[in-house]
């Protein structure tokens, strides 16, 4: 198992707490962070009752957060758990690893990614159709592997979860992303012949 995420900072917002992150983690009963990558493994830790992460591969904390990467694995006589922080693709680095980025440094990096692999992606219901475009572009066109994207829906975690609240514009934002996603899909399939 492995979760993908990046050092974004989280963000705080006293005019609505349902889009501070701060108090998201403190409903959810975890402790104070700083970044993504930290809750992420948080959530692990807690998810699967994992040890503390073993870091396999960290870079210097005064690197630009777009730039900094991070891997560490907890193993238990069951599985392997890994968290990857990935760093952008973007060469100026003004932008945070997105997506893209998460799939191409682990399929490159940790995963090394075969054809004969199957990669099954776990997000959020409303990220699925975006989020299977780009695997497919950074993970089935280039490797030859296999990816399924599934979502989860809310509704089956349970009342005491504190998940997030979409509104409309969440979703056109999303339809947008997917919509962009599937042309560039498109055009890679196309350049293959």
């Amino acid at each position: 198992m492995v979760a993908l995420t990046a050092f974004r900072e989280l963000a705080r917002n006293e005019q609505d707490r349902s889009k501070d992150e701060f108090a998201l983690l403190q409903l959810a009963g975890l402790p104070a962070r700083r970044y993504e990558c930290e809750v992420g493994e948080d959530c692990l830790r807690r998810s699967f009752t994992l040890p503390e992460l073993t870091v396999l591969r960290e870079s210097e904390p005064e690197a630009a957060d777009s730039r900094r990467v991070r891997v560490a694995e907890a193993r238990t006589p069951d599985q392997l758990v890994t968290l990857v922080a990935a760093s952008t693709l973007d060469p100026s680095g003004a932008w945070r690893a997105d997506t893209a980025a998460a799939y191409k440094y682990w399929a490159e990096q940790v995963g090394h990614v075969k054809p004969d692999d199957r990669i099954l992606a776990v997000t959020t219901c409303i990220y699925v159709p975006y989020q299977h475009a780009v695997a497919l572009q950074r993970l089935a066109l280039p490797y030859g592997c296999v990816v399924d994207t599934v979502g989860i829906d809310h509704a089956v975690i349970g009342s005491d979860a504190a998940p997030q609240v979409f509104a409309g514009v969440h979703y056109l934002q999303e339809i947008r992303s997917a919509i962009v996603a599937y042309r560039t899909l498109l055009r890679l399939v196309e350049d293959r012949g």
